[in-house]
């Protein structure tokens, strides 16, 4: 059988860049992603590249690696004998020992391109030759000097040549569809190489083997383009309670995680690692020029000499006062523990996914009930569930969804962080338990002194629960806390409130029986100097 030039002419090109690519200093190599760590800010990829080792001194060029690689996190382990020597990043748009290999495969691609070139030029002159011969059998045979001998002879040249010009077409057509996908091929190579004005990040690797051989580089590096954020959905009914943990992952790391081993961490790699030193701290009279030029005085404090505290508690260089030399930020971060979470199969992840849910958990809980109203800032009584103080070293503040007794009633904040002795999450508001909060007019008239003024505050609280079962409410006030000694706050009356005079906490607890009502009284007074004008603030 004659094999077609076109396909001796494809298998050789093929083969002699094979010849090539072995001949050349090993690389570049492309790092196959296997396993990434995601943290709550940033992850860590795990990569695996297979290269081929000469005895002595390698430099090994490996690509496929993020453009958001982290240089300082890069680990690289090779699972044969030698030295690693060194490990660096590097970013190129063509590198220079590519240029050979995409210069191969340019090659071969023109090549490949001129026979299919010449395919087509052999397909237009068979079309011709066809329509030649047709025009010319047609003549013959509507010729009147034809004779039947001469006319089948030339019948027979027709049938024969026009069988011969189908079966080429057809094979034309077979060469042609295999030419398109070998240009393809090629083609797919040859970008490989080619840049397109594109960073490519690659790692660096001096390696002195011990014998000539295949090894693999285990490589790991952080990126900070990729996080997860916990979230939750936790279903309450009337004697049992579930909560379902899961993680929301965004991968932003300019490469597709396929089919790769998923780890969740409530780690955040911190990129200031240092711990703080003592610093002696000073107080002075700082002072500053107004805008007479008259001098004031205020207190302050400094850190050593480098930063003066402000009372504004704004932080300014002493170079220059007034003006901020040097800032800082400081950001809050989350004391959780470091908890990591093995996801058992395998994920494939696209680059650009914003929204990859994974669960983690799904488990039974303990939940405790109660009713709360603040009614000062909402004239609405709460359902509260309370979970196990337990789960807050296990997982990590997040939004929960709450489900109760089968329905959807809203979304929540769940805060492991707290400081409170439980985890609290707000179910839902209650309809069928009314609290309402009114201004008792007997005590608005204010009272002037020789210099101060007393302001009253009254308010009579009435709870109301047309429940079928017998609740109880915890019903909260606030008693406002004073900032001056020239403001004075007496409690007149609580209606036997729990105090707490540091936090300014009021608070009862009200048992209510089915259908029915109970009533509080809240009356406290202000004294201060008639000139002074008082602002009322809420902090936490």
């Amino acid at each position: 059988m004659c094999i077609p030039k076109i396909q001796i002419f494809f298998v050789l090109s093929i083969f002699f860049i094979s010849l090539s690519i072995d001949a050349a200093t090993p690389g570049p190599y492309t790092a196959k992603i296997y396993g990434a760590t995601v943290y709550l800010q940033g992850a860590e990829l795990s990569s695996r590249a297979e290269v081929n080792l000469v005895k002595g001194d390698n430099t090994v060029v490996i690509t496929g690696i993020s453009p958001y690689i982290d240089p300082n996190s890069i680990r690289l382990i090779a699972n044969k004998e030698g030295i690693i020597n060194s490990v660096r990043h590097n970013i190129s748009y063509l590198r220079e020992s590519n240029t050979e290999l995409y210069q191969l495969y340019k090659d071969s691609l023109d090549n490949l391109n001129k026979e299919l070139s010449f395919l087509r030029s052999e397909q237009e002159v068979l079309k011709h030759e066809g329509d030649m011969l047709r025009n010319n059998f047609t003549f013959k045979s509507t010729s009147e000097v034809a004779t039947g001998a001469a006319l089948k002879e030339y019948s027979d040249i027709y049938r024969k040549r026009s069988l011969d010009i189908a079966k080429r077409n057809i094979e034309i057509n077979y060469l042609m569809v295999d030419l398109h996908a070998s240009i393809s091929r090629v083609s797919s190579e040859m970008n490989k190489y080619s840049g397109n004005g594109q960073p490519s990040h690659e790692i660096i690797v001096d390696f002195t083997s011990d014998r000539s051989q295949k090894s693999n580089f285990m490589i790991t590096y952080n990126i900070s383009t990729s996080g997860w954020t916990p979230t939750y959905d936790l279903y309450i009914d009337d004697n049992d309670a579930s909560l379902i943990y899961k993680g929301v992952i965004r991968q932003e790391s300019g490469i597709d995680w396929e089919d790769i081993d998923l780890r969740l961490s409530t780690t955040r790699p911190s990129y200031n690692n240092t711990a703080p030193q003592f610093k002696r701290m000073y107080v002075d009279v700082e002072r500053v020029m107004n805008i007479r030029g008259s001098r004031s005085e205020s207190l302050s404090y400094s850190d050593s000499d480098d930063y003066v505290v402000t009372q504004s508690q704004r932080l300014v260089s002493k170079d220059a006062v007034g003006n901020v030399a040097k800032q800082r930020t400081f950001e809050q971060i989350d004391n959780g523990l470091d908890i990591v979470y093995e996801v058992p199969k395998k994920y494939t992840i696209k680059n650009g996914e914003r929204e990859k849910y994974v669960t983690l958990q799904d488990r039974e809980i303990q939940v405790d009930k109660r009713y709360l109203t603040i009614p000062r800032f909402s004239e609405k009584v709460y359902l509260i569930a309370d979970l196990e103080r337990s789960l807050a070293s296990e997982l990590v503040s997040g939004m929960v969804s709450v489900f109760y007794n089968g329905g959807y009633t809203g979304r929540s904040y769940l805060d492991m962080a707290s400081s409170d002795d439980k985890v609290s999450v707000t179910v839902s508001a209650d309809d069928r338990v009314k609290v309402k909060r009114r201004l008792l007019r007997d005590f608005q008239e204010d009272k002037f002194l020789s210099s101060d003024i007393e302001k009253f505050y009254a308010y009579e609280i009435t709870l109301e629960n047309n429940k079928k079962e017998e609740i109880e409410v915890e019903l909260v006030e606030m008693l406002p806390l004073s900032q001056s000694e020239l403001i004075e706050v007496d409690l007149i009356e609580s209606s036997g409130a729990k105090i707490n005079r540091e936090t300014g906490l009021v608070e009862w607890k009200i048992k209510l029986d089915p259908l029915s009502k109970e009533t509080r009284k809240f009356i406290y007074s202000l004294r201060y100097p008639k000139d002074m004008r008082v602002n009322t603030l809420f902090r936490d």
